[in-house]
């Protein structure tokens, strides 16, 4: 499913039906530090991604074992990198950017990835005027 939002109210629209998705996929059977990302929500900058990433955090006190991570430029790849394996990480907001370092650089990222059923481009209009088109319409680096 993909999902393209153009205002915050939108995209609140679809985090109930993301975080359900979640909530209805079988158990873990493997590694449970590191379960499969099951929701890839993509925004177009630092500040957005960061209220999104709160948003959920605030609906997944009712999930406690459903969790969410915000990867973005301007902080420490190593620091995120050692945030999600120490925590569970089944929603992930991130920016373009950031989200193709990980996709590069993080061990086993791509293979989480790969869990992926829930894509929602954030602001999607905002995300190609801002000359992310090339990440955004050529999805094949995630899944």
């Amino acid at each position: 499913m993909v999902i393209l939002t153009k205002l915050i109210f939108s995209f609140f629209l679809f985090q109930l039906p993301s975080i359900e998705v979640v909530a209805n996929s079988p158990p873990i059977e493997r590694d449970h530090r590191r379960p499969p990302i099951h929701v890839l929500v993509i925004c177009p900058t630092r500040e957005l991604a960061s209220q999104a990433a709160t948003e959920v955090a605030e609906l997944l006190k009712y999930h406690p074992t459903i969790g969410v991570q915000v990867v973005i430029g301007g902080t420490r790849l190593a620091l995120e990198q050692k945030r999600m394996q120490a925590n569970p990480c089944q929603i992930l907001v991130a920016t373009p950017g950031r989200l193709r370092d990980h996709v590069e650089n993080t061990v086993g990222f791509a293979t989480r990835l790969m869990g992926v059923k829930v894509l929602v481009l954030d602001e999607a209009d905002h995300l190609l005027d801002m000359g992310f088109q090339k990440y955004v319409l050529n999805t094949q680096f995630i899944f």
